[in-house]
């Protein structure tokens, strides 16, 4: 007797994925902006080395992305990069979390609202709209790599034994390797993925030819950092941070390695743990509607229990899933709270005279809030299921899974409550800025910047 399976809804995540690229393009910035807009746009158009650990991956696709004839301005041109690669994760989570639905919600229609919905909130809390409107940093590109490992290690755990499942090993293999061309973030989704492949069939660990194609595929992926930045710095572009020039010389060793920032080991806290633990939850809280002032931590409390709701259904439900979405929930929590080991941000303790990061670091959780909207697909779902079931008595089956269709309205919510603060419609402050500097310094005149608002605007 055999089984089967669900169809995997790729039309309507490409669905999801053109809803909420159509939400970005709406609020998306019409030209640069603060911090390090600036600079990763001009290295995309320069194909420049922009400050450690370089990004090649996102500088070249970005760079490609730009010769599109998308629209008139450069920046406009790599702010929708930002937009569509952010846009597309999203498609991603959406069909991990119908995949994971599956156990929890039976009805095919509602399970596609339930991952639609959690899909929606994720896309639109405060921090993933903010950046996916601006491309002000690699991070959405991060966000599709990461998204794209988690889905090819569901769909692998999904597929029949044999050499054409090992291959997918080797793919997700070179995927993560290649996105830590673009950003570290990219390795956060590999302990899910260990789990999916020790849990499915963990021979697959002892086959040496998977070894030697997993082997292979690593060298060629992280080959972007040892031979476009030497290669293009030799070249000595506009932007060129680090001058890495010279094949495994100590320069480009140094870009890779971050060495400019001078980060203490983790064992040396530059604040107290408690505090940088207090310091995600300040930047969660932000995430549902920040907009809202005081109704903000109800509407975090209410996604933040829906989560950790869903989490737990999964595990109770389907274990191999369970836990791969434990640990990935660990490693974009806990383990990464504990591995940046950030100083005090500005919104703990102001009233005491601490070291502190330049800026908020919230975009640096940009993974743990776009994957805890899967979670909360998976919350969401379960409420729906309950509500369902609690009506069985009263109507028949197709009629109370309609009924209970409106818990999905809660999805809304960060739509409604970000929109104000997390658009990016209608700024040209940094542009501006950088004009009124320049037409203020008389011919051959030298500017002397004080930092990255000044200097990358420039």
């Amino acid at each position: 007797m055999t089984t089967t399976r669900p169809a995997t809804p790729y039309r309507w995540a490409a669905l999801v994925g053109l809803a909420v690229f159509g939400i970005y393009i709406a609020t998306l910035a019409p030209t640069t902006a603060f911090w390090d807009t600036s600079e990763y746009i001009a290295a995309a158009k320069v194909l420049g080395i922009p400050h450690p650990p370089g990004n090649p991956l996102f500088v070249i696709l970005a760079h490609t992305w730009g010769l599109l004839p998308l629209a008139g301005e450069y920046a406009k041109r790599i702010n929708l990069f930002a937009a569509f690669t952010s846009a597309a994760s999203a498609a991603l989570w959406f069909l991990i979390a119908e995949r994971w639905l599956r156990t929890i919600v039976p009805v095919r229609w509602g399970r596609l609202l339930a991952a639609a919905a959690g899909t929606l909130v994720s896309a639109t809390s405060w921090t993933i709209w903010n950046q996916s409107a601006v491309n002000e940093k690699v991070y959405t590109v991060s966000l599709l790599s990461m998204a794209l490992v988690t889905w090819l290690a569901v769909h692998w755990g999904d597929d029949e034994p044999g050499p054409h499942r090992d291959r997918w090993v080797i793919l997700i293999a070179y995927i993560i390797a290649l996105s830590t061309t673009n950003h570290l973030m990219g390795l956060l989704a590999a302990p899910a993925v260990a789990i999916y492949i020790l849990w499915t069939d963990w021979r697959v660990v002892t086959r040496p030819w998977v070894w030697v194609g997993v082997v292979s595929a690593v060298i060629v992926g992280v080959s972007l950092n040892y031979l476009f930045l030497p290669i293009r710095a030799a070249q000595f572009p506009p932007i060129n941070e680090g001058e890495p020039v010279g094949f495994f010389s100590q320069a480009l060793m140094d870009v890779i390695n971050r060495v400019q920032y001078a980060k203490p080991s983790v064992m040396d806290r530059q604040a107290d743990l408690l505090s940088q633990f207090g310091n995600y939850l300040q930047y969660y809280r932000w995430q549902y509607a920040r907009d809202w002032g005081s109704a903000a931590g109800a509407a975090a409390a209410l996604f933040g229990m829906l989560g950790l709701y869903g989490l737990w259904e999964l595990i109770r439900r389907d274990r191999r899933a369970g836990l791969a979405a434990l640990a990935m929930f660990g490693t974009l929590t806990v383990a990464l709270i504990f591995y940046l080991n950030f100083k005090y941000g500005f919104s703990m303790h102001p009233e005491r005279d601490l070291p502190r990061e330049v800026r908020e670091r919230d975009y640096f959780f940009m993974g743990s809030f776009a994957y805890f909207g899967v979670l909360i697909a998976l919350g969401l779902g379960a409420l729906y299921r309950g509500i369902a079931d609690s009506l069985a008595i009263r109507l028949p089956e197709a009629k109370r899974w309609a009924v209970a269709a409106p818990v999905f309205l809660i999805a809304l919510i960060p739509l409604a409550g970000n929109h104000a603060s997390a658009t990016r419609a209608n700024e040209y402050l940094a542009r501006d800025l950088a004009i009124d500097m320049l037409e203020s310094v008389e011919p051959y005149g030298i500017l002397i910047t004080a930092g990255d608002n000044d200097t990358f605007p420039l």
